[in-house]
């Protein structure tokens, strides 16, 4: 039986949040969620950058930050895979 709790189990189960390091920032990609991106944009350094953009090599969209300690420990409180 389809109940929102087993929707949003199985959602939660899906949802992607990954963090990793590249060319000294950290590059954050994650399921877009409205509380994740208001988190993110708190990070020191953070940078969105849109799909395709010129400012960026990467395809997908993605975040950057500065490679901070503090921003790991922040992004590890948040549930993100460094």
């Amino acid at each position: 039986m389809g109940t929102y709790q087993n929707f949003m189990k199985d959602w939660k189960q899906t949802e992607t949040r990954e963090a990793d390091v590249c060319d000294g920032r950290l590059l954050i990609q994650f399921t877009y969620d409205p509380k994740t991106v208001a988190l993110v944009k708190t990070l020191t350094g953070a940078k969105f950058h849109r799909e395709g953009s010129k400012a960026t090599r990467w395809n997908d969209k993605v975040w950057t930050a500065s490679d901070t300690l503090q921003n790991r420990q922040n992004l590890a409180d948040w549930g993100f895979n460094i």
